[in-house]
């Protein structure tokens, strides 16, 4: 087996906006699990350019890195912060590449949680979380 599942649990998390992974995430970093997220990488990318990490200053990095650097090199740079941790929750999972290139990394120690919630309540959150 590849040392890289030894001794690991890695969760990922997606849905859609409001349903609760970042919730689901913090729940899990309570029970021992290090959490994190996509979000940080791109954000560090927008303040090396002297950006306002602001929501559209972060929408668009995301997308300048999905159209140019690719999922695949986002995950590996999301990784290099994981190393040393043995449980790791990563909130944010969005594309396919994301999902496949965990199985890759971490085989049967990987598993994807997906989140759900009712059109209601994801609209209450979404109101709420955005004042």
């Amino acid at each position: 087996a590849n040392n890289k599942w030894t001794n690991k649990s890695v969760i990922g998390i997606s849905g859609p906006l409001s349903t609760g992974k970042t919730t689901a995430g913090r729940y899990l970093e309570g029970k021992g699990y290090k959490y994190f997220r996509y979000s940080i990488v791109v954000e560090q990318l927008v303040v090396e350019k002297g950006l306002e990490p602001s929501r559209y200053n972060l929408q668009k990095m995301g997308s300048w890195i999905h159209n140019e650097k690719g999922q695949r090199w986002l995950t590996t740079k999301l990784l290099e912060h994981c190393d040393e941790h043995s449980l790791i929750v990563i909130d944010g999972l969005r594309f396919f590449d994301d999902h496949t290139y965990l199985v890759e990394e971490f085989g049967p120690s990987f598993k994807h949680l997906f989140v759900e919630s009712t059109d209601s309540l994801r609209e209450l959150r979404y109101k709420t979380l955005s004042r």
